[in-house]
């Protein structure tokens, strides 16, 4: 195969012409340890920067043989097998651990507040619609103790419902509006207190009174 010439590093003549084009010089691994490549501009032979997709294997791997520094990029681009890594890396990680139940204080504490919000809500519920509040408030001891185990599968609910910043501070906000509710229910749903003006023309309160009519 003819040759060019090579002056440090770079072919300043290509070898013997072929159909106007030169061909590729030899193999050279002290001048071009990652093969050669066709200058774009010059259209000459130049030896290639890096190892390419093109470069042969075999020339690259007896290059890096020789001299470690000139090993082509693809030689360390596989990392190693995951099942040959040292250590515990490549085992399978172990399962999660499920949490533990919570104690039959945390139980106890979150029937309590189940009781509490039934004794917000169900006189309220009771005095609106007697026949379905009647009903939730005969069934809510069997409803709260439905609601607990579903309540405890969830750690952060349980914090929440047992925590001093949850639960307890949203009931200390409907003690504190309940008597606003029974006022709002009473004037404007069941409407068993009015307004009316009294003789000098200030409004008041005035309870409805319904005992001349019969309950039949």
């Amino acid at each position: 195969m003819p040759e060019g010439v090579v002056d440090e590093g770079q072919v300043v003549a290509g070898g013997v012409r072929t159909g106007g084009r030169p061909t590729e010089p030899a193999p050279d691994p002290d001048v071009a340890p990652h093969g050669w490549v066709r200058d774009r501009k010059s259209k000459e032979w130049r030896p290639r920067k890096r190892a390419g997709r093109r470069a042969d294997p075999e020339r690259q791997l007896a290059a890096a043989a020789e001299d470690p520094d000139v090993a082509p990029d693809w030689v360390d681009r596989d990392p190693e097998p995951a099942r040959l890594v040292d250590g515990d890396a490549g085992a399978r990680p172990a399962p999660a651990q499920r949490p533990e139940p919570p104690s039959k204080e945390v139980v106890d504490d979150i029937a309590a507040m189940g009781g509490f919000v039934g004794v917000m809500l169900l006189p309220g519920l009771m005095r609106l619609d007697p026949h379905c509040g009647g009903a939730l408030a005969d069934n809510w001891d069997r409803v709260v103790g439905a609601a607990i185990p579903l309540i405890c599968r969830s750690e952060r609910v349980v914090q929440w419902v047992t925590g001093t910043s949850g639960l307890r501070l949203w009931l200390g906000l409907a003690v504190a509006l309940k008597p606003v509710g029974t006022a709002i229910v009473q004037h404007h749903i069941t409407k068993t207190v009015r307004t009316e003006r009294d003789d000098e023309g200030e409004p008041t309160m005035v309870r409805a009174d319904y005992s001349a009519y019969s309950a039949a």
